[in-house]
């Protein structure tokens, strides 16, 4: 698990930010991260070319889902319109490995779901 020094261990999900600069540094143009629990349902349509292909048109450098409005029994922090990193694709630009950097720099223990089921959220 991946610790910040001063803090406790951070979520799993952080792990993915330097596995993205890893997988960057390699030369990777376009890099997706997808949770053990995602599915994609129609394996005949090239998904991941489309969404490489969306990133690229829109101009964007990450394209990531959100969480508001979904409801799942024992999930209510979700409604706090968090980001879901279970599906990521970042591209491989100067500005996305400096934001990956900045977002691992603030790491924090915590976060909204761990202070939602502390009774805060």
């Amino acid at each position: 698990r991946l610790e910040k020094a001063g803090s406790a261990e951070l979520d799993n999900s952080w792990e993915k930010i330097p596995m993205f600069l890893d997988y960057f540094q390699l030369g990777y143009s376009h890099i997706l991260m997808i949770d053990c629990d995602a599915a994609m349902s129609r394996p005949a349509v090239d998904i991941v070319g489309q969404m490489a292909q969306e990133l690229d048109d829109s101009g964007k450098d990450v394209l990531l889902t959100e969480c508001s409005g979904l409801i799942l029994e024992g999930w209510g922090c979700l409604s706090a319109g968090c980001i879901n990193a279970g599906v990521i694709m970042i591209k491989n630009t100067p500005w996305s490995i400096q934001f990956l950097h900045r977002l691992l720099d603030s790491a924090s223990f915590g976060g909204v779901c761990e202070e939602f089921m502390r009774g805060r959220g």
